[in-house]
């Protein structure tokens, strides 16, 4: 986060989240792709690509958050009900995606008729890149204009 609020304070809000989102799409694609010659190796390479994730993750607060609290101060009527908005679009879509991701995740175990393989986590992972690269579309055009 420390790092994303000095980039968006310096380059602007477009380039930070542009950045951000891709550090998230890039750690999801190491994570579905992890693999190493044992178990141990495919472990490390998971906590390195988790980590890159996260990073890009975080980055995302400062800029949403920043975005979230601005546009709730345009007029009066939304001003006097700024925190539940800003709480609505940061805090209630990380916590649906959380109960989301675990539906998805039963949904995937249960193609595979409840046999823990290799793929559940692997489609689970790669639908996070699905999830997640629009959002990188939709954010640089909106931060465009």
């Amino acid at each position: 986060m420390l790092f994303f609020g000095v980039t968006i304070d310096r380059f602007g809000r477009r380039t930070g989240i542009v950045f951000a989102t891709l550090f998230l799409i890039l750690g999801i694609i190491l994570a579905t792709a992890s693999h190493g010659s044992n178990h141990l190796g495919m472990f490390w390479m998971m906590i390195v690509a988790r980590g890159v994730a996260g990073f890009g993750a975080g980055g995302e607060y400062p800029v949403c958050g920043t975005s979230a609290a601005e546009a709730s101060d345009e007029t009066v009527g939304v001003r006097r009900k700024r925190g539940i908005l800003v709480a609505m679009a940061t805090d209630f879509s990380i916590d649906l995606g959380f109960v989301g991701a675990g539906i998805v995740a039963l949904i995937v175990l249960a193609c595979y008729h409840n046999k823990s393989t290799e793929g559940v986590w692997r489609i689970c992972f790669g639908l996070g890149i699905v999830v997640s690269a629009p959002k990188l579309c939709v954010k640089s055009v909106a931060y465009h204009q």
